[in-house]
């Protein structure tokens, strides 16, 4: 996907090939279904796995090493959001009931409204579940969303960037390397 800024907090996404990898993360949608909606695009994420261990040195230089499993694993997701859409959708087309294909009017959001309200809606204290986070074909986390964080990277062009915290569950094998 091309991003595209015609003004200030506006811009336009243009589906292209290339995209380094694919994402799915339940209820935000997918590609450019997702920014029309939220005004958000996903730029990074980050996923640290650790192993649950305990070494112990003893005098005459043996190591024991006791394997207590996998650890849960922070990942971490972000993205941009933009203030407006090249053509919003919501005053392109017309509304039933007003002539002329005249639109009534719509409250223009900002995506960092949208990202917050996605926090709200699958944080784990409002969804008591985890939800499904895809990266590329099939590496499959289940996520708590446990933290938000949203703020205004760039003022003058309306942009603001954020970021959510989740605690996914280990996975047993995410690929059959055999």
């Amino acid at each position: 996907m091309d991003i595209f800024s015609t003004q200030p907090g506006a811009v336009v996404a243009v589906p292209s090939p290339g995209t380094p990898m694919t994402m799915f993360i339940q209820g935000w949608g997918d590609g450019i279904s997702a920014y029309l909606p939220f005004k958000s695009i996903i730029t990074g994420f980050q996923v640290q796995t650790q192993a649950g261990v305990q070494f112990m040195h003893t005098l005459r230089d043996f190591i024991y090493v006791y394997v207590f499993g996998e650890r849960i694993a922070p990942v971490t997701i972000s993205g941009m959001c933009f203030a407006n859409v090249c053509e919003r959708l919501d005053e392109v087309q017309g509304v039933p009931g007003f002539p002329g294909g005249q639109s009534a009017f719509f409250p223009n959001y900002h995506g960092l409204e949208y990202a917050l309200g996605f926090y709200n809606a699958y944080r784990v204290t409002t969804l008591g579940a985890p939800i499904t986070l895809v990266f590329g074909i099939s590496t499959v986390l289940y996520g708590f969303l446990v933290g938000a964080n949203v703020s205004m990277s760039d003022v003058e062009n309306r942009v603001a960037q954020f970021s959510f915290q989740f605690q996914a569950i280990p996975q047993a094998t995410l690929l059959d390397l055999n």
